[in-house]
């Protein structure tokens, strides 16, 4: 416990003991009174400091205004760091969402589906007209997509083809 007031109680004070330098100043002029003789200033030697008192109520480390600059720099610098995070998460979560989206309107998963659909034959006139109207542009194949019925896909790709499927 010794060490412990040795090397920290310099350190730590309560909202009573805070000071600063300039009312240190004032209060040791106080003790010494007007005199500057060697009693006044043996007097001052000779008084030991107060036990420490028990801690009560909140403590704050006293330091000069450049610790204090440093510790809100820190918290600044913390602040902006967890902001950062959470932008960036929030960014990675919308290029997941778009990627998913970009995955679903693939070329390669839009005539997966084209070819799963009833009644249509593989390079028939109405197949190929609906290829190229698929790869013609990704919001061909979103609205392809959004359709969820099979009988809506068909009725999709016949109206924007104009070939019917039986053709």
């Amino acid at each position: 416990m010794d060490v412990f007031r040795e090397e920290f109680y310099p350190n730590l004070v309560t909202g009573a003991e805070a000071w600063s330098a300039q009312q240190g100043e004032t209060s040791l002029d106080s003790r010494a009174g007007a005199e500057n003789d060697d009693e006044a200033d043996s007097f001052a030697s000779h008084v030991a400091p107060p036990p420490p008192a028990p801690a009560v109520g909140s403590q704050f480390r006293a330091g000069s205004s450049g610790s204090k600059r440093k510790r809100k720099e820190i918290d600044i610098a913390t602040e902006t760091f967890l902001s950062r995070n959470t932008i960036l998460a929030r960014k990675n979560k919308l290029v997941e969402r778009m990627l998913e989206r970009d995955d679903n309107c693939s070329v390669v998963r839009v005539v997966e589906i084209l070819n799963e659909l009833p009644g249509v034959r593989k390079w028939s006139r109405f197949h190929r007209a609906s290829i190229d109207h698929l790869l013609a542009d990704v919001s061909n194949r979103q609205g392809f997509i959004a359709f969820p019925s099979i009988e809506d896909k068909i009725s999709y790709l016949e109206h924007r083809t104009g070939i019917n499927l039986d053709d």
